[in-house]
């Protein structure tokens, strides 16, 4: 099954309009999309995500399956660095009770355990499921082999495996989120002469190896996205408006697939591979800081920076 619904739905964008005001939120139209929305709750009919998270946070539905998501959602990003409970944890209300703490964990690891059953199979009929399978594949090998198998090491590996388990839960729905709230599989950006496409394969790479370091278990050689002002949920339209201003600057000369630059003085890349069978046509690979100095050492000697703007640079090789 696809993320592409059948059923008239409503956008993050949508709700948040609807409700944007005391006035709205008790409009006669916003309470037939409340009243709607809690229908398909109780009656567990097909859901976004976005219809999901605003249903289950506005009522008291909690124990519907319709927003077990949403009530993954909010514990893993209460423990998701305190997945052992040996810290305290503090909800919107303030620090948990011991109980509730608890029994959030427990529903957590229940979480942990289905989902590791879902994630390790790797031929689903779901594209997302896939590309999130394949990375969590990749990066729990990696945990494997960075272990000895003593019993002391075991036990810590099982924390950090839980870890990168769960975090694929919460990737898996954000990404879905985006292309739900979307309703098309592909970002498509008109880049001087080509197009450059950003779909899922895109986004679960950049958010998944190159965003919330934090989360990491181990070290992944990785760079990771750390600028406040780009938030994960939305690092594709960024990068949309980037290639967008880029594009538009007439400034850029050199390659499509690998295209460095400078936002907020710090220096990122774009890389993109050719669509095979198409004209012009590339594919976002991977967006991220550049931090390894022998590239850093290239930028200096053989590119100069060409100014856009005060917040964006693009780099062009020197030509001799």
């Amino acid at each position: 099954m696809g993320i592409f619904l059948k059923m008239k739905h409503y956008t993050a964008q949508g709700l948040n309009k609807a409700f944007s005001s005391l006035e709205n939120s008790e409009s006669v139209l916003a309470q037939q999309i409340q009243n709607e929305l809690y229908d398909r709750v109780i009656n567990n009919l097909e859901m976004t995500i976005s219809e999901s998270n605003f249903i289950c946070s506005r009522l008291n539905v909690n124990h519907y399956k319709a927003c077990e998501d949403y009530i993954f959602k909010t514990h893993y990003l209460i423990y998701r660095n305190n997945l052992d409970g040996s810290k305290p944890a503090y909800n919107f209300w303030g620090e948990s009770l011991k109980n509730e703490k608890e029994e959030h964990l427990k529903k957590l690891h229940e979480d942990y355990q289905n989902w590791k059953t879902l994630i390790e199979k790797h031929h689903h009929k779901e594209i997302l499921l896939n590309l999130v399978s394949r990375e969590v594949g990749i990066e729990i090998k990696k945990l494997k082999k960075s272990y000895k198998t003593n019993k002391e090491g075991y036990a810590n590996y099982e924390v950090k495996e839980k870890a990168i388990i769960l975090q694929s839960k919460y990737l898996y729905l954000t990404v879905k989120k985006i292309f739900e709230d979307l309703a098309i599989d592909h970002i498509e950006v008109d880049f001087i002469n080509s197009k450059i496409i950003i779909n899922q394969d895109s986004t679960v790479h950049i958010m998944w190896r190159h965003m919330a370091g934090s989360t990491k278990q181990f070290d992944t050689e990785k760079s990771f996205l750390f600028d406040k002002t780009i938030p994960h949920d939305k690092v594709i339209f960024f990068i949309e408006s980037i290639l967008m201003e880029i594009s538009q600057s007439q400034l850029y000369d050199g390659s499509i697939e690998y295209m460095p630059f400078k936002f907020r003085n710090i220096k990122y890349a774009f890389r993109t591979n050719e669509i095979k069978g198409s004209l012009s046509n590339f594919k976002l690979t991977t967006f991220y800081p550049i931090e390894d100095k022998k590239k850093l050492d290239e930028l200096d000697k053989y590119y100069r920076e060409v100014k856009i703007n005060d917040n964006l640079s693009v780099f062009t090789l020197v030509k001799i």
